[in-house]
């Protein structure tokens, strides 16, 4: 689980969400499509869960211009680790936490940390599994994509190595080993902040080399890296709109999202 200052930042969107929630499907966001598909998109939230509205909102748009359903699953089950909170952290490239910044992030974050334990990744992944195998038997989708921010982003990662999924929009994922990188056999499209505590330069470096390795060989995959100026961790999922540079690059970084999926799920 990511301790990164940033993951418990950012600005709930205003928006009213216009899907429906499941119970059927352990209370998954639902945002429909009026036209049947045999394509779905399933939206992995940050460590806010389906609690903050953005992700539904999200859904909603994916859904419109996509031509698709689009769920967000509840993988916290109710109980996300951590409400959102106003805590101090970087929202613009080249600010920095100070020494004292940094000892109150960790005095913050100590409540928390049960709770965090209580849904760490093999739990919430497992919840994921159940989701899809329910899914999969209401619905019968013949292809899956995901789109995953900041803790979304590192489940997608995982499923990677799957075959939950035929394509991936991974947005600012955290912290990851060169193995699973290598574990992916999915296309991936990798939406990158300018400046991230967690998901670093090294990292995407390596990741990105991992997939240039591929080419031409058996296990090639297509791929993209995205980098957007003026940006730092969270901005696809939680951006502060007020500032220009951010919701340019969150528009952007949405515009991407979705046109990665129309090449790599919804057109084939």
């Amino acid at each position: 689980m990511s301790t990164c200052p940033s993951c418990f930042k950012g600005v709930a969107f205003t928006e009213t969400p216009k899907g429906h929630i499941d119970a059927e499907l352990d209370g998954a966001y639902v945002a429909p499509n009026d036209v049947p598909s045999t394509r779905a998109v399933i939206v992995l939230t940050d460590i806010f869960g389906i609690d903050m509205p953005n992700p539904k909102v999200l859904a909603d748009r994916y859904a419109k211009e996509l031509g698709c359903d689009v769920y967000v699953p509840d993988f916290f089950a109710g109980k996300p680790p951590v409400k959102p909170e106003v805590v101090k952290s970087p929202e613009r490239v080249g600010e920095r936490m100070g020494w004292w910044e940094r000892l109150m992030f960790l005095l913050f974050l100590l409540p928390y940390i049960p709770a965090m334990i209580s849904q760490r990744p093999a739990v919430t992944d497992e919840r994921l599994r159940q989701f899809l195998a329910k899914l999969q038997a209401k619905k019968g989708y013949e292809k899956l994509g995901a789109i995953g921010f900041c803790y979304g982003g590192s489940m997608a990662i995982r499923f990677g190595a799957t075959n939950a999924f035929s394509t991936l929009a991974i947005c600012h994922p955290g912290k990851h080993e060169k193995e699973d990188f290598a574990a992916i056999k999915v296309p991936c499209s990798w939406n990158c902040a300018q400046e991230d505590f967690y998901f670093t330069d090294q990292m995407r470096l390596e990741a990105e080399a991992e997939f240039v390795d591929r080419k031409g060989k058996a296990n090639e995959v297509p791929y993209e890296f995205k980098i957007y100026n003026g940006t730092t961790h969270g901005f696809a999922a939680r951006p502060n709109l007020s500032i220009p540079e951010v919701k340019e690059a969150f528009e952007a970084c949405q515009n991407q999202v979705v046109q990665w999926l129309k090449e790599t799920l919804i057109q084939i």
